[in-house]
């Protein structure tokens, strides 16, 4: 076997080191899409909460007098 050929070992892990590149790079958008998505969520629970609080305790306090 010549030496500028590759032995088809060394061809396959290197194609197989290749493919999952893109993969990495989709996967760390899908990690940053799903953590913004998750603070997201919190953040719009808390200020569904705080306004239910501030109705509860101010408005219908008000709307008891």
């Amino acid at each position: 076997m010549p030496f500028n050929t590759p032995k088809p070992s060394t061809a396959f892990s290197l194609q197989f080191l290749r493919i999952p590149k893109a993969f990495h790079i989709s996967m760390d958008f899908l990690n940053q899409a799903t953590y913004i998505d998750f603070i997201f969520s919190i953040f719009f629970i808390f200020v569904v909460l705080f306004f239910n609080l501030f109705r509860i305790f101010f408005i219908d306090s008000y709307r008891n007098l």
